[in-house]
């Protein structure tokens, strides 16, 4: 993993882990010399995050969600998956019950406080590099992001290409980007070369098998 962000993050960089979830991104960042903003909402994450990262400080936890508009919202969470716990709405459940093995179940909702990455931005600085991965609710996470950053990813569910198509939209108002993708954690890019859009959500669409993946936006001078 830090192999495969080397090209995304330097030493000093600072980099914002949208959903951290229990760190992974944040740990390779951190040992490429990168300062990690970890923002993840729920409560048993955030346990283990503050357990895990004890003695780190270059990284820092918000323990807040990530939306449109700061406030407060109902999450659903899965006690079994923590990792599908989501402040999305029900197409989102549907969809990974119909495509996933395992049925997941969401046990409890809770109000949780939710932030912006314009707020984000204001308080630590604009990120080299930001990873979004918040279960269906990257459209409104990038909704909340008013200026160009050098370099970002978020999560896509090919089952849900109009979601996807949003978030592209959103990237685009922002400015130039050229793309990339990867398959679940595969660690690789699908890509020999950065693409335009159009190229992006063809060579997407063209995969039949249900699968979840990021993509990567590079900002072009």
């Amino acid at each position: 993993m830090t192999k495969f962000y080397q090209p995304f993050v330097a030493r000093d960089s600072l980099c914002f882990d949208i959903g951290a979830h229990l760190g992974n991104r944040s740990a390779a960042w951190l040992s490429l010399g990168a300062r990690v903003i970890a923002v993840e909402p729920q409560p048993s994450c955030v346990r283990f995050l503050n357990q895990k990262f004890s003695d780190e400080t270059n990284l820092t936890i918000v323990p807040e969600a990530v939306g449109e508009q700061a406030g407060k919202l109902p999450m659903k969470i899965s006690y079994l998956n923590p990792s599908v716990s989501t402040l999305a709405g029900s197409t989102f459940q549907e969809t990974i019950n119909k495509d996933s093995k395992f049925k997941t179940t969401w046990n409890e909702t809770l109000e949780i406080k939710v932030t912006t990455l314009n707020h984000l931005i204001k308080k630590y600085g604009i990120p080299d590099f930001c990873k979004i991965d918040v279960e269906d609710f990257e459209v409104e996470v990038l909704k909340g992001l008013k200026v160009p950053l050098p370099a970002f990813s978020f999560e896509f569910f090919n089952e849900l290409p109009d979601r996807m198509n949003e978030c592209l939209d959103e990237v685009e108002k922002l400015g130039n980007y050229s793309f990339n993708w990867s398959i679940g954690e595969s660690q690789k890019l699908e890509e020999h070369y950065w693409v335009k859009r159009e190229v992006l959500v063809e060579n997407i669409a063209g995969f039949k098998k249900a699968f979840s993946g990021d993509i990567y936006c590079k900002l072009l001078s």
